[in-house]
């Protein structure tokens, strides 16, 4: 009777290998792993995903930023390069009030002011202060426009009855230290004893 072979036996390797992974520490070993990996793939997705719109919200922030930060030109009226605007702005005066004056240069007006270029001693004349001239000129002018009419009939007063609304006026303040436009938007009339105007004064 012949014998038969016993049964081919298991390889060690493989066998010890494979019932690693169905005892407890094989399990969690697995499930590390697994988890490990889907971590590492979520954090690959999200960098590759999430940094373009992060990108391009600061791009975007930044293009704005810099448009609003570009200054606007100031307006200016003076068509002479070299006549730079000192100040600008609006005066009224009070004829009523005695001695009522205005000082360009620091737009400042009223009674008591120091060193006024213009003044109203009443309800009729608008005179210089500190050897000023004055003159009545058909606007609107640039500094230019005004030294030629100052120097062509300077003037020590003005006849406020001779003034309209609308009406222009240059000045030269005392010592020919500054020359000064003036735009009458309100004159002294019944009920009003307000001289309005606005000006710049180059320097």
């Amino acid at each position: 009777m012949s014998e038969q072979p016993p049964p081919a036996e298991k390889s060690p390797g493989r066998g010890g290998f494979l019932a690693f992974w169905t005892t407890l520490p094989g399990i969690l070993t697995g499930l590390a792993a697994l988890l490990t990996a889907a971590v590492g793939v979520f954090s690959l997705w999200h960098s590759l995903n999430g940094s373009s719109p992060t990108a391009a919200s600061r791009v975007g922030t930044s293009a704005s930023v810099s448009t609003q930060s570009i200054p606007s030109a100031p307006p200016t009226i003076s068509s002479n390069p070299a006549g730079g605007i000192l100040r600008q702005g609006e005066l009224s005066l009070d004829c009523t009030n005695r001695g009522s004056g205005a000082n360009l240069e620091k737009g400042q007006a009223g009674l008591g002011i120091p060193d006024p270029d213009i003044a109203v001693p009443d309800c009729n004349y608008l005179t210089m202060v500190a050897h000023g001239s004055i003159t009545t000129v058909q606007g609107p002018v640039d500094k230019q426009a005004c030294v030629a009419a100052l120097t062509a009939e300077p003037n020590g007063l003005l006849l406020i009855s001779k003034l309209t609304v609308g009406s222009w006026a240059c000045v030269e303040t005392g010592g020919g230290q500054h020359v000064a436009a003036m735009h009458f938007t309100a004159v002294p009339g019944p009920g009003s004893p307000q001289l309005t105007f606005n000006y710049t004064v180059w320097q």
